[in-house]
């Protein structure tokens, strides 16, 4: 799942993972995040996840995700911070809310691809 509320920048990460395949939903805030977890018959495999956003940032979604509220299923989902918030704190601030890593905006394809792949093949290993 993509959690953005650019719809530019929206267009751009389809676009991205396209080129290898790869597809997602879209959430436009992380409050809209949390309902579509809840609402799926089958769980999400990684969250792509925008830091500021209107209704409910990127921090504060990911802090609901790991407590359970967008269900239990997605508790230990790989989310992987998206975000043009670069300096060591945001960075260090992302982990300590439960991200697994962090890609600086703009993005780059084969970065973003290859952290997918990193993230979801452990993910996977240690469940």
């Amino acid at each position: 799942m993509l959690v953005e509320d650019n719809v530019i920048n929206q267009e751009m990460a389809k676009m991205q993972l396209s080129l290898y395949g790869l597809s997602c939903d879209v959430a436009n805030d992380g409050q809209e995040c949390i309902e579509k977890m809840l609402e799926v018959s089958k769980p999400y495999d990684i969250v792509l996840m925008d830091i500021q956003m209107p209704r409910l940032d990127g921090y504060a979604a990911t802090k609901m995700i790991r407590c359970g509220d967008a269900g239990s299923v997605h508790k230990d989902i790989p989310i992987v911070a998206l975000t043009a918030h670069v300096s060591l704190d945001e960075q260090q601030l992302a982990h300590a809310v439960g991200m697994n890593s962090h890609i600086n905006k703009p993005v780059e394809s084969v970065k973003l691809v290859t952290e997918i792949y990193r993230l979801l093949s452990s993910y996977k290993t240690a469940a």
